[in-house]
């Protein structure tokens, strides 16, 4: 009878082995540690402008450096945008392991409209990773229009500037208008993307269209043709001299308010009897202009006009005509013989021959028997010279 031989079956403690590749799978596990609050504050935000905080649980104990912190900001959409990461900029413990982490939104994540970002947390050093929290992010500010969007000089006026993804602030908001003549005052934010403002255009604010441009913190946006400057009301302030006299060929400097004089356009008028050689254009509202006043202009006031296209200055009365040096030009004819009557034509210049008051005297031994006025500066005189007048000129 054979004997019969006894197998011993060997077991394996597989709760060991599981407990054990269990406790190396934790080891080795990606999941994150820190849980972030699903909302970041602000909810949009704007590269280059904004910073952003963000609120967790489950972070290390001790004390964490920013440096060490990484934020990155990432599309939902891959395609949407760039993923870009930064260090954070603070850290500050909330309670317990909560912590807030603050960081910049760098300026070189760029997007064309309102894009979908997670943004989430890693730190190398101190061997953490985070969830995703929720964050909205806008393309650059711009400034879209200015209403009204023009004005005439001289003129005040509101205007309201209207941004697009702006951050427009109370109190922290400036407004100014490029080139010279308009002065900006009483800047009212209505909200981010709504400001009000006082413009007062100088009489003789530069023509055209300005830029208009805001500034709210590190924001900076302009419009460059945000504002246009229209002509104005043209009249003229002053004239110097403002007199001139008969026969006189002399510059009078003419300043104007919202004139826009031009050279080579401008034309200037001084009435009757004046005759305007030149203008010289030495700015918008000043001109020089030559003149010629007639030895025979009638004296008094004359009305000034400077055209430059369709803007016209006049002012009454600006310049006056005041009596030259009265001379006699010629007569005719130029001598006589003792005894005889006859009809001398006196010409004169300066002169202002009236019919009934001029006399002439032609000296002694010629007797003046009429005086007829033919114009102010032309009279024929009848003589009769005597028998035994001494013979010579007369003055």
């Amino acid at each position: 009878m054979q004997a019969v031989k006894k197998f011993i079956t060997p077991y394996v403690c597989l709760a060991g082995l599981v407990a054990t590749a269990s406790m190396l799978s934790g080891a080795t596990s990606s999941s994150p540690s820190v849980t972030l609050n699903l909302s970041v504050v602000p909810s949009t935000a704007q590269p280059g402008i904004s910073n952003i905080s963000v609120t967790g649980s489950g972070f290390p104990s001790g004390v964490l450096a920013p440096a060490n912190v990484i934020v990155t900001f990432a599309p939902v959409t891959p395609a949407a945008g760039p993923t870009v990461s930064a260090p954070a900029s603070a850290i500050v413990s909330v309670i317990g392991t909560t912590r807030r982490v603050t960081a910049a939104v760098p300026a070189t994540l760029l997007v064309s409209t309102p894009t979908a970002y997670t943004v989430s947390l890693s730190d190398a050093v101190d061997g953490f990773g985070s969830t995703n929290a929720n964050l909205t992010i806008n393309p650059p500010a711009s400034l879209l229009s200015t209403g009204p969007n023009s004005g005439t000089q001289g003129q005040t006026l509101t205007a309201t500037m209207t941004g697009q993804y702006s951050h427009f602030l109370p109190g922290g908001t400036a407004v100014s208008v490029a080139g010279t003549g308009i002065a900006v005052s009483a800047v009212t934010v209505v909200d981010s993307t709504h400001v009000m403002a006082q413009f007062a255009i100088d009489p003789n604010a530069t023509l055209g269209a300005h830029a208009v441009t805001l500034v709210s913190g590190a924001e900076v946006i302009s419009l460059a043709s945000g504002f246009s400057v229209l002509p104005g009301t043209a009249s003229i302030l002053t004239v110097s001299p403002a007199s001139g006299t008969q026969g006189q060929s002399l510059n009078v400097v003419v300043t104007g308010q919202s004139t826009n004089f031009v050279q080579g356009t401008t034309l200037a008028t001084f009435g009757a009897g004046i005759i305007v050689n030149s203008v010289t254009v030495n700015s918008p509202v000043s001109a020089t202009v030559n003149i010629t006043v007639d030895p025979t202009a009638v004296l008094g006031a004359r009305s000034i006009t400077l055209a430059t296209g369709s803007s016209v200055a006049t002012t009454a009365g600006a310049f006056t005509v005041g009596a030259g040096s009265a001379v006699l030009s010629s007569i005719l004819p130029g001598s006589g013989v003792q005894g005889q009557s006859l009809n001398v034509v006196v010409t004169g210049s300066g002169t202002h021959f009236l019919s009934g008051i001029t006399t002439a005297n032609f000296g002694a031994g010629i007797t003046v028997s009429n005086v007829a006025v033919t114009s102010s500066t032309s009279a024929t005189v009848s003589l009769v010279i005597a028998s035994n007048a001494a013979a010579g000129s007369r003055q």
